[in-house]
């Protein structure tokens, strides 16, 4: 009983000096005054700058797993965009195995995958549309290049399993140039 008493007088004495610690400088500065407003600046901003190699990233993280369901067909991916034409490129090498019917599939995956993340980066734009073939409000505004090819055959257009350039506000499925 002694000892429970002892470890209680220890627990209030640390609760004690714990209480003396939990001062916020958030909530109220050490000043004592804020400045400027005291609420959290929430307004979407327009003409975000869009941070390309996050689009990149989203865009492997999605399909270069192995496991996925692109995962047999997956080589390498690059997305860029050239701000003075408004147009963005994707380029999607694929294994030797690849249909053109599987390249249409695996573009369009990538495109709302492009759609979704350029959403997130900048709310003006809307996500893609899982049920339909929307890509998302980028691709309303902006042209998209499309090519799909075997891996190393990339200057060999005759190759190509899709070569298909979309204008803004197109919104449609990729052409197959094989099947």
């Amino acid at each position: 009983m002694r000892h429970f008493k002892k470890l209680s007088a220890l627990f209030l004495l640390c609760a004690a000096i714990l209480c003396g610690c939990t001062q916020s400088n958030i909530v109220s500065p050490t000043g004592g005054t804020v400045e400027g407003p005291a609420v959290p600046d929430v307004e979407t901003r327009d003409n975000v700058e869009i941070d390309w190699s996050e689009v990149n990233q989203a865009v492997r993280d999605e399909f270069m797993e192995p496991y996925g369901p692109y995962g047999d067909y997956v080589m390498d991916m690059a997305v860029s965009y050239d701000a003075a034409s408004k147009t963005m490129t994707v380029l999607l090498p694929v294994t030797a195995k690849t249909t053109g019917e599987i390249a249409v599939s695996y573009g369009e995956a990538v495109l709302k995958v492009c759609g979704d993340e350029l959403a997130t980066q900048d709310f003006s734009y809307e996500p893609s549309d899982e049920e339909q073939l929307y890509y998302g409000s980028f691709f309303d505004e902006n042209n998209v290049v499309v090519q799909i090819f075997p891996f190393n055959t990339q200057d060999d257009k005759s190759t190509y399993l899709v070569n298909d350039t979309m204008k803004a506000g197109e919104q449609r499925a990729l052409v197959a140039l094989t099947k």
